[in-house]
């Protein structure tokens, strides 16, 4: 019997305007065809296994068998993901002779694939950049199904030394976050924001995790599911800092780690649509004494008007 889950995305699939399949980003030379998973799927030619299904990679020349009627009946609508963000979703690897700047683009293709089965994953980044520049590439993008963005929020870092954070909060950085969940809403039928990292982790300080619930509320007020911070810090916190202090370092299990808590993160969204929406710390707060207070108001007018209607009663005679 299908999950709460399950039938929600279900449910997602057959709301599309259309179903139509993106296809596959073109094969550079030397990149290999896995032989074994259907739909097929492109391996890096630096890949000696296929990074979905472990199949070894074949020799080279090798045929790849055509797809049976079975396969091709069972391969089902294909779930088109947008992954938009800042250089929150880029790692730096330390070792000297390694390439330094990579993603976590193959990671969340395979966990994406676990949880949601039949998907391709758009998967492009503004690094260094601020939010409008996000906002842009996702304005200029296409349409998705489904899109997720990250971003680390490089607005918050003062501009004449990157590695300290600004001592005010950006003027101007609310209403960029509310255009950047206009942008995210009007090109994906859902969508879910990740908002950065503790303060702990980037050795930033309490100021800085002052500053993420301040954005994460404002993307929830604009009418986003944004990954609490609980979340964010739990999965953070097991993650490894690059040496530049400013990514993720670029480990394997962790990447793994990263990327099957976002796909959690989605299936909990899909579920259940007050998820992530709550607000965090001082707003949360100051709603819930919002909706006291306006419950009393309420209750004291329905008390006037009873006793208003009590007293326009003709006296009895």
């Amino acid at each position: 019997m299908a999950s709460a889950a399950e039938r929600a995305w279900q449910n997602h699939i057959q709301a599309h305007q259309t179903a139509k399949a993106n296809g596959q980003p073109p094969p550079r030379p030397g990149d290999w065809v896995c032989p074994k998973c259907w739909p097929r799927v492109n391996n890096f030619a630096s890949k000696n296994v296929c990074y979905r299904c472990g199949e070894p990679k074949p020799p080279l020349g090798t045929v790849v068998p055509e797809p049976t009627p079975e396969q091709k009946k069972s391969s089902g609508p294909k779930i088109n993901f947008g992954v938009r963000g800042d250089s929150l979703l880029q790692t730096r690897a330390d070792e000297a002779k390694a390439k330094k700047m990579r993603t976590f683009k193959t990671e969340f293709e395979t966990e994406f694939w676990e949880i949601f089965g039949n998907c391709y994953v758009d998967y492009s980044i503004s690094a260094g950049e601020n939010i409008n520049e996000v906002t842009k590439s996702i304005t200029d993008g296409p349409i998705f199904d489904y899109l997720c963005v990250g971003v680390s929020i490089g607005d918050l870092m003062d501009v004449r030394e990157w590695n300290k954070v600004n001592l005010m909060y950006p003027p101007t950085l609310d209403r960029e976050l509310e255009l950047l969940a206009v942008a995210m809403r009007s090109k994906a039928q859902g969508s879910m924001a990740w908002v950065g990292a503790p303060g702990e982790f980037w050795g930033r300080g309490t100021t800085w995790d002052t500053y993420m619930e301040r954005a994460r509320n404002t993307l929830r007020t604009a009418g986003l599911q944004v990954v609490p911070a609980e979340t964010v810090n739990f999965v953070m916190n097991q993650m490894t800092l690059s040496n530049d202090g400013m990514h993720i370092g670029n480990m394997e299990h962790e990447k793994s780690t990263f990327a099957k808590a976002w796909a959690t993160c989605l299936m909990a969204a899909a579920s259940d649509p007050t998820w992530g929406r709550a607000l965090e710390g001082e707003a949360r707060q100051v709603e819930a004494e919002s909706n006291e207070a306006a419950g009393a108001v309420a209750l004291a007018m329905q008390r006037a008007k009873r006793k208003l209607e009590g007293r326009s009663r003709s006296p009895r005679r």
